[in-house]
């Protein structure tokens, strides 16, 4: 039986994703064509890139230094890849996203081993959080979507039990732009990419999204997850990026925030999907309250 807090649909309209996604709910597209379509052409593309390896083998056919270098090099290629930011752009129309209307990050591909590979922080299993802790964007809703078929336990990880319920974070302490310094000097490992729990919560509330490919999950950036591990040597890949409609801001709707605690609103994190215009031109923030952004313009229409 599907538990209250998941949605099974074979497709959805986007006002409907996001008023689910603000209830706490978790959609799986269970039949969107344009993901389907997207899901073979990311597939043919990596496997042409993998030279004779399988995907979900990388972890086992390689050292850490040369699975390091070929995954570094699989995501820039497929984030280069007009084709494909073409083919995302597609499953957001088929689900009636308004080009003009709606901003995004562009999307990326994760490459994720079955166990933490020393000396990579893009390699290691992303510990539980909420992904507004650091964008401080109420109204941002997640996509994510499985590539291949991956042992149980190694999928997405949600913790639907802490929708309204606090947990003890990074959120206020975390600053996006000493990342990007680290980064520049080539430490970006030492500092995490994202606010995390401060620690980990209770195992009983986890709940593995273990799906079959080319199935999108959407769900608010305010909702608990994580990453699963296995001590398997399988690697698992997937793709994922962030959506906020202007509807949702100029109206002050989305998640509840119960315990976020960013300083700063990450507009520069999102452009417009018809034109590719940063969210950050085209907003003026004249309040943020604790709870939501509030009190938003916009320009540039």
């Amino acid at each position: 039986m599907t538990p209250q807090w998941l949605l099974r649909t074979p497709s959805a309209r986007a006002s409907a994703l996001a008023e689910a996604a603000f209830r706490g709910k978790v959609t799986v597209l269970t039949a969107n064509s344009a993901a389907h379509r997207q899901g073979q052409r990311l597939r043919h593309s990596i496997e042409s890139l993998c030279q004779g390896l399988a995907p979900p083998s990388l972890q086992r056919g390689l050292d850490p230094s040369e699975f390091h270098r070929r995954v570094a090099d699989l995501r820039n290629r497929i984030a280069a890849d007009l084709e494909i930011v073409e083919g995302f752009r597609s499953m957001l129309l088929d689900t009636g996203h308004d080009p003009t209307e709606t901003f995004w990050d562009h999307p990326q591909l994760r490459v994720m081993p079955g166990r933490d590979v020393p000396g990579r922080a893009r390699l290691r299993r992303l510990a539980a959080h909420r992904d507004t802790w650091g964008s401080n964007l109420m109204a941002q809703i997640n996509w994510w979507m499985n590539l291949y078929p991956h042992p149980p336990g190694q999928g997405l990880v949600m913790y639907p039990g802490c929708w309204d319920s606090p947990v003890e974070n990074a959120s206020a302490d975390w600053d996006f732009n000493r990342l990007l310094a680290l980064r520049a000097q080539g430490q970006g490992g030492r500092y995490p990419r994202l606010p995390l729990s401060r620690r980990p919560p209770d195992p009983e509330l986890a709940r593995a999204l273990d799906l079959p490919p080319d199935q999108p999950v959407v769900f608010s950036g305010a909702q608990l997850h994580g990453s699963g591990m296995t001590q398997s040597f399988s690697t698992r890949l997937s793709v994922e990026f962030r959506v906020l409609r202007t509807e949702d801001l100029l109206a002050g709707v989305g998640a509840p925030n119960v315990d976020g605690r960013a300083p700063h609103v990450m507009l520069r994190w999102f452009r417009r999907l018809s034109d590719d215009m940063p969210l950050e031109r085209a907003v003026k923030i004249r309040q943020v309250k604790s709870d939501r952004v509030t009190a938003v313009s916009f320009s540039g229409y």
